[in-house]
This record gives structure tokens, sequence and C-alpha cells, in this order.
């Protein structure tokens, strides 16, 4: 996920329903649900990075050089440089960053989950509930609005109240048939 844990939400049905089939293979049973959202804050990933945006990722880079030496965050140290940064480009100059220090040190990436999970919270520390962006240029799928609810379930030191008052489920999704080879055919 782009920005570790939380929710992900698209404006696209159709793009919902693949992803709900996707998720739907690893168990469970896939279903697109409608969400009832409120978010006052929303941080534009594709507007420039303001110095409260910035704030958490310098913390971020100044983390993976305490843990794995000077010169480890070399694409978000460059990045942070540029004025014309966005949200996204910090974002994926940290994922560049911790790609190659995983290979580097082999430290699987999953170790660095907590990265992503502390950065959502000193984004919504800085006052922010949600992250947008226009989806579907990583993964090949039509252009769609995603919102990504830093923290759903916020009604507690912040004083805001949840961002999500309902969930409802629109369809559920049926996993298309796997289809038998010749290997995998039962006689």
């Amino acid at each position: 996920n782009l920005m570790g844990q939380g929710v992900y939400l698209t404006d696209s049905p159709d793009v919902a329903q693949g992803y709900a089939q996707s998720r739907g293979r690893r168990g469970g049973n896939p279903t697109v649900y409608r969400a009832k959202v409120d978010v006052a804050n929303v941080l534009d990933l594709e507007g420039s990075a303001v110095e409260d945006v910035r704030a958490p990722f310098i913390a971020r880079a100044e983390s993976l050089e305490e843990r794995f030496g000077e010169g480890s965050s070399p694409a978000l140290r460059a990045e942070l440089a540029k004025p014309e940064a966005t949200g996204d480009s910090l974002v994926r100059a940290m994922g560049q960053d911790i790609s190659d220090v995983s290979a580097g040190e082999q430290v699987p990436k999953s170790e660095f989950t907590e990265d992503f999970q502390i950065l959502g919270s000193d984004l919504r520390a800085a006052g922010y509930d949600a992250a947008t962006h226009t989806g579907g240029a990583r993964t090949g799928t039509p252009a769609h609005q995603v919102l990504i609810l830093l923290d759903p379930a916020d009604s507690g030191g912040s004083g805001r109240p949840s961002a999500v008052s309902a969930f409802s489920p629109v369809q559920a999704v049926k996993a298309p048939p796997v289809a038998e080879t010749p290997a995998t055919a039962r006689t």
C-alpha cells in the first residue's frame, strides 16, 4: 500500500471490484462496500509538499540514516531538496530508499511497515485526516480518485469524529473460476 495501513477508497466501482477480487483470492469473501466518508483536512499528494508535509518525511529520512548509516536515504533527501516536490514524489522516494536498504541489508521490506505507519501518524498529528491522489498509473488501471483514510477510527486525542460513518456492502464479487489445465484437471 502506498502509505501503509489505512482504508483505501476509490471513486471507481470497477477498480474497487478488481481489488476485491484480488484480495478475495487470498481467502475470504470479496465484497465491494459503499462508504460514507467525512474528512476535514485531506492532503493532496499531487500538490506541492508544504513544510508540515515535508517534516514527517525528514523524520523518516533521519530514522533510516540512524538505523542503516548516513547515505541510506539518498532519493528522499534529493527529493526533499526540490522546491517542487510533491507528497507523491516524497512517498515514491521514501519507497525507493526502503527498497534499496532492504536489498542491500537483506532486510525484508515488511520490516519497514512501521516507517509508513509512523509517517501516517505524523501526518495525522500535522492535522491531515486523509490523503488523496489520482490512481491507476502504477497499476495500469483506468485513472480514478483514491482516498486513503490515515486513521478511520480517529476519535481519540485529536477530538475529531470518526472519518467513516457507515460501510454498506454494495455487492458480493464472485472470484473468477480457476481454469483447469491438464496439470490441474481432475479425472
